[in-house]
């Protein structure tokens, strides 16, 4: 595959937020409602931003990034609303699949005409059917109904496993009993029993295995080092897609995803890496630009040992370092030692010298910057879109910097 390019990683993180159903990226890159084409807000009441899609060029500060794919530096808001949406998508279409086939089953029993909403079943799907159909009845669909009211009630799960790098799928009806632990189902005391095994029946049938111990069959480990929550957690759910993609192309072709799609952006996710992996989020707060120094002057209220020389010192500027943003430094003063005794020299300070723009991973950044202006990185090879983050404190292994010779922080677990 040519060299990708940070439009191929927009792509491929527009496809994945077309697969949420619910929303969709406009022409700006920004996620949008699909109804409403209003932008979609996160974070907390009072502080909620839009998302905004990694791109050749961010203009808005105020945006979050959305690029799960910057694992390692820490899990923003943008990512944990990812994965939550994708969970959801997955499980809204694995509900809507269940619901159909109870309902058919629930019409067949009655012996009621099929209406032009809910037309016959495919053969498959009568296959799957046949398996539950003697216990079904009309109280099921609102049992069913109380069970899957809550998306994150942990009827399905997907989780990120530190401890063994990999990614889990896992269905609440089968948890096994434990003292200590409520299991999904105590949480619906008034269920019945026999609308326990129409469920444990019918999802057994849709995912095609014998028993609950079966779904570490989805169990995915990471294909790419430098994203391995977002590598594994990719390759779980195009396993799970593969089983149930067939059936919800039976029952509603809106439902299904195109596979071939998802495939190909895994097989090209450690090339998405090489590029977006680096990403670091624009600093949103504006440093404040110190006054320049003029010499021979000290401003009022500012002491000596600020660096400011006295009127009566001889004081020559050297122009400061231009940046890599081509913005001037102020310049450095230079005391004239053959006109003042070195022991005086050693009492004057230099007001904020400042080092030249830094590479990418060294461990002292430029401290002055205009509030709309960023430090491009150097690595990796995509001009300019994202800049320097500034907040990385030397020895902090917690900075949401990422700087070589720091360990690889893994995500943490769902």
């Amino acid at each position: 595959m040519p060299q990708v390019k940070t439009k191929d990683v927009t792509d491929f993180l527009s496809h994945m937020v077309d697969l949420m159903m619910t929303e969709e990226v406009d022409d700006a890159g920004y996620v949008v409602n699909k109804a409403t084409r209003e932008r979609v807000l996160i974070g907390e009441e009072g502080q909620k931003r839009p998302i905004l899609l990694y791109q050749e060029e961010i203009k808005d500060q105020n945006a979050l990034i959305l690029n799960p794919i910057a694992e390692g530096l820490g899990e923003p808001l943008s990512a944990q609303w990812f994965y939550q949406r994708q969970r959801v998508a997955l499980f809204v279409r694995i509900n809507t699949l269940c619901r159909r086939i109870l309902q058919a089953c629930v019409i067949e029993k009655q012996k009621k005409p099929d209406s032009e909403e809910q037309p016959p079943l495919a053969l498959e799907l009568m296959k799957i059917a046949s398996l539950v159909i003697e216990d079904v009845d009309e109280k099921i669909l609102d049992e069913f109904a109380q069970i899957t009211a809550k998306l994150d009630n942990e009827l399905f799960a997907i989780y990120y496993s530190k401890k063994h790098i990999h990614s889990v799928f896992r269905c609440g009806l089968f948890d096994l009993e434990n003292a200590a632990i409520p299991t999904f189902r105590a949480k619906f005391p008034k269920i019945r029993k026999k609308t326990w095994t129409v469920m444990d029946r019918l999802i057994l049938a849709i995912f095609g295995i014998n028993d609950g111990q079966d779904f570490s069959k989805f169990t995915r480990k990471p294909t790419v080092v430098a994203c391995v929550r977002l590598s594994s957690f990719l390759n779980v759910i195009l396993g799970i897609y593969q089983e149930v993609n067939p059936l919800l192309d039976l029952i509603n072709r809106n439902l299904s995803i195109d596979l071939s799609k998802l495939v190909h952006h895994i097989n090209n996710l450690s090339d998405y890496s090489d590029n977006a992996k680096f990403m670091v989020q624009p600093n949103r707060v504006p440093i404040p630009t110190p006054p320049q120094a003029i010499p021979g002057h000290r401003p009022h209220g500012i002491p000596a040992s600020s660096g400011y020389i006295a009127a009566d010192q001889n004081v020559t500027l050297i122009p400061g370092p231009r940046m890599a943003n081509g913005q001037q430094l102020p310049p450095t003063q230079v005391i004239n030692s053959s006109l003042i005794p070195s022991s005086q020299i050693a009492d004057v300070g230099m007001y904020n010298q400042l080092p030249p723009a830094q590479h990418y991973g060294q461990q002292f950044f430029p401290q002055q910057q205009n509030p709309n202006t960023f430090f491009p990185v150097h690595n990796p090879p995509f001009n300019p879109p994202y800049y320097q983050d500034n907040r990385y404190i030397p020895g902090n292994t917690q900075s949401t910097g990422l700087m070589p010779g720091l360990p690889p922080a893994f995500p943490p677990l769902y």
